[in-house]
């Protein structure tokens, strides 16, 4: 017997089956021995993608944080999905121009700008009328690595619906940099994505010592206003 599902999804064990022996003599203790019937659940090769991530950042070398984060993809129910191929991005947002300042720890001083990111249509192309601040480049321009392990960007989910991928920045860009991190994934035609935006930090303790300034004590892109080259 052969079953194919509709374009609509189910409930969980929501689609009943159920099949009666042509030649079959039920049984006198069991008069319903001939019939058999299976509960199924219609996905539609619906995906749910989570990301996440922990408290800690770590040093890959002296000059360089790493940050971790763990893709999840499930079905309708929460079940484990094995295989599913995904692509992973990482785009820089926002970023910030001006100094830290100690004040229990060192955090960004009151003269501090919050500029939004050139390449408008992120195409990695400085396009007419995306240099804001007229110094002939694209700021902030991608600054975090993506390493996830694949070609190009792709990771793909192990038997507990699982996949780790890896941040990489200079200490010199935190806390200056905003990033947008996604997860996509295509099945059947049916594509799933999601995604979380996060400004870049670093390790604790290179933040709480005032004898010991962070390396990006004053931003890698400048101290002066967003429309100001430096």
């Amino acid at each position: 017997m052969q079953y194919i599902a509709g374009p609509n999804t189910s409930p969980s064990n929501g689609v009943q089956l159920q099949a009666t022996a042509l030649s079959c003599t039920p049984l006198p203790a069991s008069p319903g021995s001939c019939i058999g019937s299976v509960n199924l659940t219609v996905t539609g090769s619906a995906l749910f993608i989570a990301l996440g991530t922990g408290n800690v950042i770590s040093n890959a070398d002296p000059q360089t944080y790493q940050k971790d984060y763990t893709v999840y993809v499930t079905d309708v129910n929460g079940n484990a999905v094995q295989g599913v191929n995904l692509t992973m991005s990482v785009i820089p947002t926002r970023y910030r121009k001006g100094d830290l300042t100690f004040s229990g720890s060192w955090q960004y001083s009151n003269n501090v700008s919050t500029c939004a990111n050139e390449d408008a249509n992120v195409n990695g192309v400085l396009d007419p009328g995306e240099d804001f601040n007229t110094n002939g480049q694209l700021d902030p321009g991608n600054k975090v690595l993506l390493s996830t392990g694949g070609p190009s960007g792709g990771v793909t989910t192990d038997a507990t619906g699982r996949a780790t991928i890896s941040l990489f920045w200079a200490e010199e860009f935190a806390p200056w940099l905003e990033v947008k991190l996604k997860a996509q994934a295509t099945v059947s035609g049916t594509e799933s994505s999601t995604f979380t935006v996060f400004w870049i930090g670093g390790a604790a303790s290179d933040f709480n010592n005032i004898q010991v300034p962070p390396a990006g004590v004053t931003s890698p892109f400048g101290r002066n206003t967003c429309d100001q080259p430096d």
